[in-house]
């Protein structure tokens, strides 16, 4: 990039936060919070830093008028970032092939408008491979936050074929890119076979989050919340199994979210009433939650494949709230996180009600200063804004 010119990037990924919530309200569903908190942290970085940033997205955006088969191109301006949706069809497999034109054209465009621009790529939307092999010629940064054979369906005929289109499109991704951001080193290592640019983000939390209260908590119950996906290969029965046990009778157990165990868990609930879930709720209302808590728990296995290629945004998201956090130590969290946190004996229930068990039974103050020195850690060195200049810092090196 020419010295004096400013950066211009075109992000592929999340909404605007007003429409956000228009969406929310109109699919009913939660499912997608995670992955928009993630990127609009990226956005609102990019942004304070000083970037010219427009963000494509190449979801079927919301129509009013259920009637209509065809939904127009929009575009909204929000707090000077500029967001563009593309026209689609309510025929799934028409407006695929309808989205590839429209994405060609678009991105054409917008590469001749900006030759030197850069588009930054979610590895897991929609249309990943197409944007990377049409925005070829510029440079295109991939976020990857999965290994993508962990992105497949489960085993079947059918899901056969589909995962060996998926993984195709995949690596397809990775090949086209320039550079990348991944979770960990272990993820580098493995997919960065041509040592292209790359940087290591395992997260990263709202700059704004210095703004808000501390730790509130205003009652004497001793609670221990978990908020994320409530699968089984998480950790999640083993959780609530130690919960049930008489060494933490005394203590609560709160869960927010959705996920596999859900049915199982809505049973136990009703046998021991120190385990209460609270279902699948809005971002707000579990930060909310999370300040409220004793401690914030996180029993994820350190066992599986997996564990060595990611870094929970939960973990971020914990710290950040200045209530303590007691987690397993997975094989992807970076040594300088290790003090911040309380470390688990292991994963299995006996490891669970021990752990626990000794970090409730620690001094109040104690507690404090440890969730406050976690929350000042990730806001001065993993905020939004620290993290999207080191990628702009690598962006700005010279190819050869």
């Amino acid at each position: 990039m020419r010295v004096g010119l400013v950066m211009e990037i075109l992000y592929i990924s999340c909404y605007p936060s007003s429409y956000f919530k228009r969406l929310i309200n109109e699919s009913k569903t939660l499912s997608s919070q995670p992955a928009q908190k993630f990127n609009k942290l990226f956005v609102d970085g990019f942004k304070q830093n000083g970037v010219n940033i427009s963000v494509l997205s190449t979801f079927n955006h919301i129509s009013w008028d259920k009637e209509k088969l065809f939904v127009k191109k929009e575009f909204i301006n929000e707090n000077g970032i500029k967001y563009f949706f593309l026209p689609s069809l309510k025929i799934k497999y028409l407006n695929f092939i309808y989205m590839h034109f429209a994405l060609k054209k678009f991105l054409t465009r917008w590469k001749r408008d900006y030759p030197e621009g850069i588009i930054i790529i979610d590895f897991l939307k929609p249309f990943s491979w197409l944007i990377s092999k049409y925005g070829r010629g510029n440079k295109i940064l991939t976020i990857v936050t999965d290994l993508p054979e962990f992105l497949l369906n489960d085993v079947g005929d059918i899901n056969k074929i589909k995962n060996k289109i998926k993984l195709k499109n995949y690596n397809k991704v990775i090949e086209y890119s320039t550079h990348y951001i991944f979770l960990t080193e272990q993820m580098n290592n493995r997919l960065n076979k041509d040592k292209k640019p790359h940087c290591i983000i395992e997260g990263l939390v709202d700059y704004n989050m210095k703004k808000k209260n501390e730790v509130i908590q205003n009652d004497t119950r001793k609670i221990c919340l978990y908020s994320g996906a409530l699968h089984k290969k998480y950790g999640i029965a083993n959780l609530v199994e130690a919960f049930t046990s008489t060494k933490l009778k005394k203590y609560e157990l709160h869960l927010y979210g959705t996920g596999d165990y859900v049915s199982e868990l809505k049973q136990v609930i009703k046998k021991h009433r120190n385990i209460k879930y609270f279902g699948n709720v809005e971002n707000t209302i579990v930060v909310q939650k999370q300040l409220e808590a004793s401690i914030l728990i996180n029993p994820r296995p350190t066992n599986e494949e997996y564990t060595k290629y990611s870094f929970p945004s939960k973990n971020m998201e914990y710290m950040v709230s200045g209530t303590p956090v007691i987690t397993t130590e997975l094989p992807g969290m970076p040594d300088e996180y290790k003090k911040y946190v309380y470390l688990m004996k292991g994963f299995d229930v006996e490891d669970i009600i021990s752990s626990v068990y000794e970090v409730l039974t620690k001094p109040d103050d104690e507690l404090k200063q440890k969730g406050v020195s976690a929350r000042n850690f990730v806001l001065k060195d993993k905020n939004n804004i620290v993290q999207t200049k080191k990628i702009i810092d690598m962006l700005k090196i010279p190819q050869f």
